[in-house]
């Protein structure tokens, strides 16, 4: 593990770069903290105490290096913890198992899911701790004997001692003989150490330090006041903004202690400084113009305080050499004129780069977004200085941000100027959430959607969605509870896929957790459920919750419970009053570490097999009641449809014209003619779904499968035992089956089957026999499917005979004479079983009602594609599937010349 020497100068006190220090390193605490016995839920407050001390104690640690000095710090803390629980519990000897309400806290169970980690974690916890120490920094920290005898101290050669001791000690009390074994449980474990919790908040420790700094400050003369103090940096604005200045105030605190003396810089560096500080005032007056401010209005924005005081320090450190600095002039210059950009200027200069790399993207919105944070701050405190005029741009009694933007040439002139820039910026003024004043919003503006061709998706997504918070507010849902779900679902996703978590992230995760709190249990002034019974728009959200796209913490959190009070006719239960919202926040943590998927449940698709005679009153009025009272632009919200209620909803949309239901029951999920969509969707739209002859409507749900994230099946209309119609179907990502109009009608179906051994044996079986003889007779009653199977089986042994003797011949057929065919090429890839993991089977026609009705007798001849899908691990672009074209004739099926185009 790499390690820097500390620096016990003056810039040790800078608070910016300290935030830094505890955004790199608070895991590394929070890790150690509870390797060395600290609780899950005492770790929070056993890190704060690390980094106050830390900070607190520079000048004892001037010659060690930075994480031996973290180590050392974190080591003495637990310590300390563990002498203060021993205290208490001789003190109050009742006070021994669970506190009151501690259920509700993450216990050990939460970290270490598996047998195999939680003996060994016993097992290392029951070991001396002289001989745990080194155990845990030397395989879990990854530090040589050198640094962890700095510990300790202790000499390295003790170190080695003590390491084989312990390594032996938890072997024999495991009962584990081989190393490698021993070797894959520490493993395991440490991957398993990565889920410690973390309620890690930089700005609250900052704060706490501010704080006592404060109280030691005022103890001074007024008349001495510290020349820092001018330049103090506000915590409460800037929180983790210190990744704009790490990099170049890092070289002040990371510097060798043998500092060299300062000589006078030569002629060319003197021309250079000038350059520079001719340069960064010309960028002031041209940023400063963009926004319409003064010069003293621009200087008060926080990122300009900022970039001030970086560039007096930087021509103070330019105008001597200093032979410790990494850096170069040039170097510094770029980044103090890299810190006044405005946020306006970094689109433009990012729009004008290629796609930037994950970390590069991270940053570059973290400095974005503090920037736009910073102008958002000072806009307020304008409008806060002008509130009382402000204030009466009212319509019909009630504050109108378009009536103040549209009289805005009546407000004062910093007001009037403010608002004409403020979208520049990505600012829009709005009636604040109390509707007691104006205020200055984060707003993405159109033309930065172009970042999406510079910025990597995770990073310029989150930003993107910023604008939307807070989604509480006074104990309230801002949206509605289906649309605060659809939020949700979008928020999981993009933090999960965010790979360098920044501050934004933490925004974000917090906006994330308590919004997920809120649409399950309710707020002050939210109730979830009413007289025992969970009100209906939010069963309808967790509907939408439960269906959430992949390997997601919330489907894994409330889907059990989602199911028990659902088929409690949502009236509340013991799942859900014991259901603990620590598991999500696991659940998250898992699921960033890539652990969830293999604990996440099997996906169904949550449809029964069910056939229901026609016509049928009662589900008609259940149909027609389910959007009574629903907006049909929001049919998503429509909870617990089965997919024949779904396709009779589509029925009575036709009846009774309303179009809109159509369009929202309609998915073309799979359709690639695009230029075809327009006659498609028409045909949908003006045939009817459900013939006169209709008697009844069936679904099978054995016959459904999955298929990239989504659920695919068919209802098939009757009459009689007959099938004259099968309708796909298929679910969507907020759980509503819709019919899968991209597949058009099928005439005749097959169900999914999986290709495994019961299968690979029965084409096995065919396949011998029908070369026995060419039996045409064994082909004549199985299906497409195991036909494909069979010539693909001939494929893989070279046998064209036979692949000859299934291939479709006369005159409307492109098969060549047998000559010409068993002197050519197979045109089949031979290695078909490991290619391919299942198939299916299905005709489609044209939505033509003549040709439909006229389809009376299966036993006529037609084509059929047999669908071969992909194995996942050998797709490597869009496709997914290959087609192999059949005949059905009266003599059986029969393959096409060159099936799979």
């Amino acid at each position: 593990m790499q390690d820097t020497k500390m620096d016990n100068s003056e810039q040790n006190g800078n608070l910016i770069v300290f935030g830094e220090l505890i955004y790199l390193h608070h895991r590394t605490v929070e890790k150690y903290a509870f390797q060395c016995g600290v609780k899950a839920e005492d770790i929070h407050s056993v890190t704060q105490e690390v980094f106050i001390n830390l900070n607190k104690k520079s000048d004892e640690f001037q010659n060690s290096h930075f994480l031996t000095w973290l180590f050392k710090i974190t080591l003495k803390a637990s310590r300390d913890y563990h002498n203060r629980e021993k205290r208490v519990k001789d003190e109050v000897p009742e006070l021994q198992g669970d506190l009151p309400g501690q259920s509700t806290r993450l216990p050990q169970s939460r970290i270490l899911l598996f047998d195999e980690d939680r003996e060994l974690h016993d097992a290392l916890q029951l070991v001396v701790e002289t001989y745990r120490n080194p155990f845990i920094l030397f395989y879990f920290h990854e530090l040589g004997y050198d640094q962890i005898g700095e510990i300790l101290n202790i000499k390295p050669v003790e170190v080695e001692s003590r390491l084989i001791s312990s390594k032996e000690s938890i072997k024999s009390a495991l009962e584990i003989v081989d190393d490698q074994q021993f070797e894959l449980h520490l493993n395991l474990l440490k991957k398993s150490y990565k889920r410690v919790p973390s309620k890690f908040n930089a700005d609250e420790i900052l704060r706490r330090i501010e704080s006592e700094r404060g109280k030691e400050e005022d103890l001074l003369s007024s008349k001495k006041e510290s020349k820092s103090n001018k330049y103090k940096v506000k915590i409460w604005i800037t929180g983790l903004s210190s990744v704009l200045l790490i990099g170049i105030l890092s070289t002040s605190f990371f510097k060798n202690d043998n500092i060299q003396s300062h000589e006078v810089t030569t002629a060319t560096d003197s021309a250079n400084i000038e350059n520079f500080k001719i340069t960064f005032e010309e960028q002031k007056t041209t940023y400063r113009s963009t926004l319409g401010l003064t010069e003293e209005e621009f200087n008060d924005i926080e990122f300009v305080k900022m970039a001030n005081q970086l560039f007096a320090s930087t021509i103070q450190e330019s105008a001597t050499e200093n032979g410790s600095s990494s850096i170069s002039n040039e170097e510094r210059y770029e980044e103090v004129l890299d810190m006044l950009k405005i946020p306006s200027q970094m689109v433009n200069d990012a729009s004008a780069q290629g796609m930037m790399e994950v970390e590069e993207s991270a940053i570059f919105i973290e400095k974005l977004n503090t920037k736009i944070d910073s102008i958002i701050s000072y806009n307020n405190s304008v409008l806060e200085k002008h509130r009382e005029i402000l204030n009466t741009a009212k319509m019909s009694g009630k504050l109108d941000a378009t009536y103040l933007l549209t009289n805005r040439s009546k407000l004062p002139d910093e007001v009037e100027s403010l608002i004409n820039h403020a979208t520049t910026q990505g600012v829009s003024i709005r009636v604040s959430r109390d509707k007691s004043r104006y205020q200055a919003f984060f707003e993405f503006p159109n033309h930065w959607y172009k970042l999406y061709e510079h910025v990597q998706d995770s990073s310029i997504s989150l930003l993107n969605i910023k604008p939307m918070i807070p989604f509480t507010y006074g104990g309230e849902l801002v949206l509605t509870p289906q649309e605060s779900a659809m939020y949700l679902n979008e928020l999981e996703y993009i933090l999960l896929s965010m790979k360098n978590q920044n501050s934004l992230y933490t925004v974000m995760k917090s906006q994330y957790e308590d919004l997920a709190y809120t649409l399950i249990f309710g707020a002050s002034n939210t109730e979830v459920v009413t007289n025992g019974r969970v009100n209906e728009e939010f069963y309808s959200a967790w509907n939408n919750l439960r269906y959430s796209y992949g390997v997601s913490p919330m489907k894994y959190f409330i889907r059990p419970m989602f199911e028990s009070v659902s088929e409690n006719n949502w009236e509340v239960n013991e799942t859900y009053r014991s259901l603990n919202f620590n598991d999500l926040q696991v659940a998250f943590n898992l699921a960033e570490n890539g652990d969830l998927a293999a604990i996440m449940p099997k996906e169904n698709s949550g449809a029964k097999s069910a056939t229901i005679t026609w016509p049928n009153s009662e589900i008609q009025q259940k149909v027609e009641k389910s959007i009574k009272n629903t907006d049909t632009t929001q049919i998503s919200q429509i909870v617990g449809l089965s997919p024949i209620e779904s396709v009779l909803l589509y029925h009575h949309a036709q009846e009774e014209n309303l179009l809109e239901i159509q369009h929202s029951l309609l998915s073309f999920m799979n359709f690639t003619e695009h230029e075809n969509m327009e006659k498609i969707m028409n045909s949908w739209l003006n045939n009817k779904l459900i013939p006169r002859e209709t008697t009844s409507l069936r679904y099978q749900d054995e016959e459904t499968f999955e298929q990239n994230g989504n659920f695919v099946g068919s209802v098939d209309v009757m009459n009689g035992e007959q099938v004259i119609r099968t309708i796909p179907v298929t679910r969507n990502s907020q759980g509503m089956w819709v019919i899968d109009a991209s597949l058009s009608y099928l005439l005749y179906s097959e169900p999914h089957i999986e290709i495994d051994e019961q299968i690979l044996n029965d084409i096995q079986n065919l396949y011998s026999r029908f070369r026995e003889n060419y039996d045409y007779s064994i082909l004549k009653d199985i299906s497409a499917s195991l036909v494909a199977g069979i010539y693909l089986e001939a494929a893989s042994k070279g046998d064209l005979n036979t692949q000859y003797e299934l291939l479709l011949k006369g005159e409307n057929s492109d098969t060549p004479n047998k000559e010409k065919f068993l002197s050519g090429p197979s045109h089949i890839e031979p290695n078909w079983k490991e290619q391919y993991n299942s198939m299916e089977a299905y005709q489609t026609y044209p939505s033509d009602e003549s040709l439909l009705s006229s389809r009376k007798d299966k036993n006529d001849e037609f084509d059929v594609t047999v669908w071969l899908y992909i194995t996942p691990e050998l797709i490597t672009g869009e496709l997914y599937r290959n087609g192999f074209q059949i005949r059905k004739t009266v003599e059986g099926w029969r393959v096409y010349y060159m099936p799979i185009q």
